[in-house]
Protein backbone atom coordinates (compact mmCIF):
# COMPACT_ATOMS: atom_id res chain seq x y z
CA UNK A 1 0.00 0.00 0.00
CA UNK A 2 1.41 3.37 -1.05
CA UNK A 3 1.30 6.26 1.37
CA UNK A 4 0.81 9.75 -0.04
CA UNK A 5 -1.54 12.63 -0.49
CA UNK A 6 -4.54 12.51 -2.72
CA UNK A 7 -5.19 15.14 -5.30
CA UNK A 8 -8.12 16.47 -3.26
CA UNK A 9 -5.92 16.87 -0.16
CA UNK A 10 -3.31 18.76 -2.16
CA UNK A 11 -5.94 21.04 -3.69
CA UNK A 12 -7.36 21.80 -0.22
CA UNK A 13 -3.87 22.74 1.04
CA UNK A 14 -3.25 24.98 -2.00
CA UNK A 15 -6.65 26.65 -1.53
CA UNK A 16 -5.92 27.33 2.15
CA UNK A 17 -2.52 28.80 1.28
CA UNK A 18 -4.14 31.00 -1.36
CA UNK A 19 -6.69 32.37 1.11
CA UNK A 20 -3.96 33.04 3.69
CA UNK A 21 -1.81 34.82 1.07
CA UNK A 22 -4.75 36.98 -0.03
CA UNK A 23 -5.52 37.98 3.56
CA UNK A 24 -1.83 38.70 4.17
CA UNK A 25 -1.51 40.94 1.11
CA UNK A 26 -4.58 42.97 2.07
CA UNK A 27 -3.28 43.35 5.64
CA UNK A 28 0.17 44.31 4.38
CA UNK A 29 -1.20 46.98 2.03
CA UNK A 30 -3.30 48.46 4.84
CA UNK A 31 -0.29 48.46 7.13
CA UNK A 32 1.88 50.19 4.52
CA UNK A 33 -0.75 52.87 3.87
CA UNK A 34 -1.08 53.62 7.59
CA UNK A 35 2.71 53.69 7.96
CA UNK A 36 3.07 56.25 5.16
CA UNK A 37 0.44 58.49 6.75
CA UNK A 38 2.25 58.24 10.09
CA UNK A 39 5.61 59.11 8.50
CA UNK A 40 4.19 62.25 6.85
CA UNK A 41 2.51 63.39 10.07
CA UNK A 42 5.78 62.85 11.93
CA UNK A 43 7.68 64.88 9.32
CA UNK A 44 5.21 67.76 9.65
CA UNK A 45 5.44 67.60 13.45
CA UNK A 46 9.26 67.58 13.34
CA UNK A 47 9.31 70.66 11.12
CA UNK A 48 6.68 72.36 13.33
CA UNK A 49 8.74 71.67 16.46
CA UNK A 50 11.84 73.10 14.80
CA UNK A 51 9.94 76.26 13.79
CA UNK A 52 8.48 76.55 17.30
CA UNK A 53 11.98 76.22 18.74
CA UNK A 54 13.30 78.99 16.49
CA UNK A 55 10.33 81.23 17.30
CA UNK A 56 10.85 80.64 21.04
CA UNK A 57 14.55 81.47 20.65
CA UNK A 58 13.53 84.69 18.84
CA UNK A 59 11.23 85.69 21.69
CA UNK A 60 14.04 85.16 24.21
CA UNK A 61 16.95 86.53 22.16
CA UNK A 62 15.85 88.60 19.15
CA UNK A 63 19.01 88.25 17.08
CA UNK A 64 20.22 85.83 14.44
CA UNK A 65 18.28 82.60 14.10
CA UNK A 66 21.53 80.65 13.51
CA UNK A 67 20.23 78.85 10.47
CA UNK A 68 22.37 76.84 8.06
CA UNK A 69 24.40 78.69 5.45
CA UNK A 70 25.96 76.43 2.78
CA UNK A 71 29.73 76.01 2.97
CA UNK A 72 31.61 78.50 0.80
CA UNK A 73 28.65 80.84 0.60
CA UNK A 74 29.84 84.32 1.44
CA UNK A 75 26.32 85.73 1.72
CA UNK A 76 23.19 84.38 3.27
CA UNK A 77 21.34 82.07 0.90
CA UNK A 78 18.05 83.97 1.30
CA UNK A 79 18.65 85.94 4.45
CA UNK A 80 18.47 82.87 6.69
CA UNK A 81 16.77 84.83 9.32
CA UNK A 82 17.15 87.52 11.82
CA UNK A 83 14.37 87.62 14.38
CA UNK A 84 13.83 91.36 14.01
CA UNK A 85 15.43 92.51 10.75
CA UNK A 86 14.02 89.81 8.45
CA UNK A 87 10.55 89.78 7.00
CA UNK A 88 8.23 86.86 7.67
CA UNK A 89 8.88 85.61 4.13
CA UNK A 90 12.65 85.83 4.59
CA UNK A 91 12.41 83.88 7.83
CA UNK A 92 10.26 81.26 6.11
CA UNK A 93 12.84 80.86 3.35
CA UNK A 94 15.68 80.76 5.86
CA UNK A 95 13.98 77.97 7.80
CA UNK A 96 13.15 76.14 4.56
CA UNK A 97 16.76 76.39 3.33
CA UNK A 98 18.03 75.15 6.68
CA UNK A 99 15.77 72.08 6.58
CA UNK A 100 16.35 71.49 2.86
CA UNK A 101 20.15 71.51 3.30
CA UNK A 102 20.53 69.72 6.63
CA UNK A 103 17.65 67.25 7.02
CA UNK A 104 17.03 64.05 5.08
CA UNK A 105 13.27 64.16 4.68
CA UNK A 106 11.84 62.03 1.91
CA UNK A 107 8.50 61.61 0.19
CA UNK A 108 7.27 58.14 1.14
CA UNK A 109 5.16 57.86 -2.01
CA UNK A 110 7.76 58.87 -4.57
CA UNK A 111 10.93 58.00 -2.64
CA UNK A 112 12.37 61.40 -3.43
CA UNK A 113 14.33 63.39 -0.94
CA UNK A 114 13.03 66.78 0.14
CA UNK A 115 9.22 66.73 0.18
CA UNK A 116 9.05 70.17 1.84
CA UNK A 117 8.33 73.11 -0.46
CA UNK A 118 7.73 76.79 0.11
CA UNK A 119 4.45 77.50 -1.54
CA UNK A 120 1.54 79.87 -1.81
CA UNK A 121 -1.15 77.20 -1.92
CA UNK A 122 -2.62 74.45 0.21
CA UNK A 123 -2.82 71.84 -2.52
CA UNK A 124 0.27 69.63 -2.25
CA UNK A 125 0.60 66.35 -4.13
CA UNK A 126 0.60 63.20 -2.02
CA UNK A 127 3.56 62.97 0.32
CA UNK A 128 4.51 66.62 -0.09
CA UNK A 129 4.40 69.36 2.54
CA UNK A 130 3.77 72.99 1.62
CA UNK A 131 5.27 75.65 3.90
CA UNK A 132 3.39 78.95 3.85
CA UNK A 133 3.41 82.18 5.85
CA UNK A 134 0.58 84.55 6.71
CA UNK A 135 0.22 88.02 8.18
CA UNK A 136 -3.52 88.44 8.66
CA UNK A 137 -5.38 90.73 11.05
CA UNK A 138 -2.27 91.34 13.11
CA UNK A 139 -1.53 87.63 13.45
CA UNK A 140 1.69 86.34 11.89
CA UNK A 141 2.03 82.60 11.53
CA UNK A 142 3.47 79.78 9.48
CA UNK A 143 1.38 76.98 8.03
CA UNK A 144 2.54 73.46 7.20
CA UNK A 145 0.06 71.71 4.93
CA UNK A 146 0.63 68.07 3.93
CA UNK A 147 -1.12 65.60 1.65
CA UNK A 148 -1.22 62.29 3.55
CA UNK A 149 -2.14 60.30 0.45
CA UNK A 150 -4.55 60.36 -2.44
CA UNK A 151 -6.02 57.03 -1.28
CA UNK A 152 -7.69 58.81 1.65
CA UNK A 153 -11.08 60.54 1.46
CA UNK A 154 -10.78 64.29 0.86
CA UNK A 155 -11.80 65.17 4.42
CA UNK A 156 -8.96 63.00 5.82
CA UNK A 157 -6.34 63.63 3.16
CA UNK A 158 -4.73 66.82 4.45
CA UNK A 159 -2.85 67.48 7.66
CA UNK A 160 -1.96 70.97 8.80
CA UNK A 161 -0.07 72.68 11.58
CA UNK A 162 -0.06 76.39 12.35
CA UNK A 163 2.89 77.95 14.16
CA UNK A 164 2.61 81.50 15.49
CA UNK A 165 5.43 83.97 15.00
CA UNK A 166 6.30 85.67 18.26
CA UNK A 167 7.47 89.27 18.19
Amino acid sequence: MKKGFTLVELLVVVAILGVLAAVGIVSYNGYMSKSKVTVIKNQVNQVAKFIQLKMTECSMNPGSMNLHTPEGWNQYLYNPGHCVNSSLEQIKHGIYNHIDNTWNLSNVYEFKVKPLYTSDNTNPSQGYIHFLHYDQNGRKYFLLYANLGDHLPTEERYYKREIDFWE
